[in-house]
């Protein structure tokens, strides 16, 4: 990190390509440097996060998280449980995708007796 500092002043600092760059992986030595990035590359983290809130229509972070469990009412959580689809027992799930892949390998030779019959 003391050595990535003295590179960028012996250069004039960030104003020029290389101080940037030896700022940039001085950077990642820090506990917080992976925060000053978007800083020190000229751009406004507060703004980032806006935008992207924005475009996203949440907080980035929480699109893949869904609200937390806490926060959605028992009716819904109940209603997600039985969307779940029929309960089935292990033959039966056996069966499924057996029958699954029967069909799949019967599609695949029809498709290419088709391709067959088009030649």
């Amino acid at each position: 990190q003391e050595f990535c500092h003295d590179k960028t002043q012996k250069v004039g600092g960030t104003a020029s390509h290389e101080g940037l760059m030896w700022d940039l992986m001085g950077l990642q030595f820090e506990d917080q440097g992976r925060l000053r990035v978007p800083a020190l590359l000229g751009f406004d983290h507060d703004r980032i996060l806006q935008e992207a809130e924005r475009f996203l229509g949440r907080k980035p972070g929480t699109t893949l998280n869904g609200p937390p469990p806490e926060d959605q009412p028992m009716e819904t959580q109940v209603a997600a449980q039985k969307n779940l689809g029929p309960e089935l027992k292990e033959q039966e799930a056996d069966d499924f995708f057996k029958n699954l892949a029967d069909s799949m390998e019967q599609q695949k030779a029809a498709d290419a007796a088709a391709a067959a019959v088009a030649l």
